[in-house]
């Protein structure tokens, strides 16, 4: 075309290269001939199936199921020099979970996929998972954690407590049933809101979930500890890591910098 500029040839051999990587789809069925799209008095008529090409025709690169094992997110984001010191905290929130009605997953996907993480990408993090609870869906009970493992709560009920978490990571209780109160509960305990990480994590679930847009979770600090409530199905969980995980060990160090 005359405003077209042709592939060089080192563009032409990278594609040939990459080719195997491309989406594959089988072959379209031939043309129906005209004959057989206007049959005379004596043809049966081909069925509409016959005559129409398959509907799917896009690319399943992007649409195929996700691993929840999968742990090929980006790097972690953190200043050169700079080693990401998490101390962290998983508190999954579900009334059956809590009372043993069924066994909690999107817990332990949490600590899988952090670990995982932390193996992927050697001397930039050190991670401890430090805490880990299940509590019913009760807003006193998750905000009593979530004061408890901040390092936030009385000097009473601080006395003889380990060290806080810089980073608690709740899962569950944050769409619309009326018994989920995670996110008032995280609004009570933290003190500043992070706006651009839940804008960032609610963009990158709609991308890849219809009813993303239900979730009212909420990111926050309390004090030096980064809150983040995450969904309740194991899946969601690791969409909404794939955003968080790198930057999270920059969001630790620039909440523990000195003022």
């Amino acid at each position: 075309k005359e405003y077209q500029t042709p592939a060089t040839p080192e563009q032409l051999a990278a594609f040939e290269a990459n080719k195997a990587k491309f989406a594959q789809h089988a072959p379209l069925p031939d043309p129906v001939q005209s004959s057989s799209l206007h049959p005379g008095p004596h043809k049966a008529r081909p069925s509409v199936s016959a005559v129409q090409p398959p509907r799917r025709l896009h690319s399943d690169v992007c649409c195929s199921p996700g691993d929840v094992s999968d742990t090929n997110f980006p790097p972690p984001n953190l200043p050169p020099g700079v080693t990401a010191e998490l101390r962290v905290g998983i508190l999954t929130v579900s009334d059956r979970a809590s009372a043993g009605q069924y066994a909690d997953e999107s817990g332990p996907a949490i600590r899988d996929l952090l670990a995982a993480y932390d193996a992927a990408h050697p001397g930039r993090w050190r991670l401890e998972v430090a805490r880990t609870a299940v509590v019913p869906d009760e807003q006193p009970a998750i905000e009593a954690k979530l004061r408890e493992w901040s390092g936030s709560a009385s000097p009473a009920a601080a006395a003889g407590a380990e060290a806080p978490c810089n980073v608690i990571l709740t899962t569950g209780g944050t769409g619309f049933a009326p018994r989920d109160v995670t996110p008032e509960a995280t609004r009570a305990v933290v003190e500043r809101l992070a706006p651009g990480l839940m804008t960032a994590l609610a963009m990158q679930a709609q991308a890849l979930e219809p009813l993303a847009p239900l979730s009212r979770a909420v990111v926050g600090l309390c004090g030096a500890t980064l809150i983040a409530n995450l969904p309740g199905r194991p899946r969601a969980v690791r969409q909404n890591l794939t955003t968080l995980l790198p930057v999270l060990g920059q969001a630790v160090h620039a909440a523990a910098s000195p003022p």
